[in-house]
């Protein structure tokens, strides 16, 4: 069956009786620091949903959302120049959906997708859309140079490790040299540490703004007495609570609308220092702040060198031996 065959059945079997399919496109569905491919389009009351496997020749998800929309947010990135959409619901977790105008087979893609937008956007019931630049409250921002910096530890604790292996193994041991690449690290990380620093306050992307009322998000506010709990989770894709690869610094936001309705939201690089603003912000809300993953994760870094010393260490002495 062609692409766009498979497409058109796949949401055409989400349709009901009476209804009828329009704006039909192929794109990614962004979940937190999750994709997945797949295929949506529009009837008069709902939004369609079918994910695709990875070699795209089996539906493994579907879905029907009612349009009971609160924002819409598009943007066009200046590179792919692929459509980004944010859609906020009045009821339920919000949806983002990234898509190509321009797609193999699909001649009638960009038109569709535009045909999207506009039916989104007439549906929802907040034409104005949130700027967080201009909102009151604690701006949280990404932190671009922690990377940096984190790698720099890293290497700075192999250095160590290594010159200190170096030493035993020629019977050369003397911390003058430890203590004199210290210093040499520590210049080398001064600038990132203070561009760090800076990126709290004045550059950066605003990721949301804690206010008195809650968490502000691009298209969204999340009141404090619908919050349920914050898990914060650090990038790495070897230690998370979840079956998923995490790319990014992030949160898990619990929110609870109403009695039947429980759903979370991610918040992506939201940094580890925000939880203290939030937790000032409001003490009684529980925060997971991944304490565990983080020992995990920092374990399995210092262990890597040791290892590497150990088993030269052990040659070395195999060797002499």
């Amino acid at each position: 069956m062609k692409f766009k065959d498979f497409m058109m059945k796949s949401l055409t079997d989400l349709l009901e009786e009476g209804e009828t399919l329009s704006c039909p496109f192929y794109g990614i569905l962004n979940q937190g620091n999750s994709q997945f491919f797949g295929y949506f389009g529009l009837t008069q009351t709902h939004l369609l949903i079918a994910l695709v496997s990875e070699f795209g020749n089996q539906i493994t998800y579907t879905t029907r959302i009612p349009l009971d929309i609160k924002s819409v947010k598009s943007k066009q990135t200046a590179v792919l120049k692929q459509y980004i959409i944010d859609i906020s619901f009045n009821d339920g977790p919000p949806c983002r959906i990234t898509a190509s105008p321009k797609v193999l087979s699909i001649g009638s893609q960009k038109e569709n997708l535009l045909d999207f937008i506009a039916v989104l956007d007439k549906n929802s019931s907040q034409s104005q859309q949130i700027e967080l630049k201009d909102s009151d409250g604690d701006k949280i921002r990404y932190q671009y140079f922690n990377v940096v910096i984190y790698a720099g530890l890293f290497i700075a604790y192999m250095v160590i490790v290594l010159l200190a292996a170096v030493a035993l193994a020629t019977k050369s041991f003397s911390f003058a040299d430890i203590f004199i690449a210290i210093p040499l690290i520590i210049t080398f990380l001064s600038p990132f540490i203070i561009l760090s620093l800076l990126n709290r306050f004045l550059f950066g992307k605003i990721v949301c703004v804690i206010c008195d009322e809650g968490l502000v998000l691009e298209n969204d506010i999340i009141p404090w007495n619908n919050i349920k709990k914050i898990s914060f989770e650090p990038n790495t894709a070897f230690f998370t609570s979840r079956a998923r690869n995490v790319k990014y610094t992030c949160i898990t936001v619990d929110i609870k609308s109403n009695e039947s309705n429980e759903y979370s939201i991610d918040i992506l690089h939201f940094p580890r220092y925000g939880l203290k603003r939030i937790k000032k912000q409001h003490p009684e809300i529980e925060i997971d702040w991944g304490i565990k993953r983080l020992i995990k994760l920092v374990a399995f870094a210092l262990s890597i060198p040791l290892i590497s010393v150990l088993i030269v260490l052990i040659k070395l002495a195999t060797v002499n031996f």
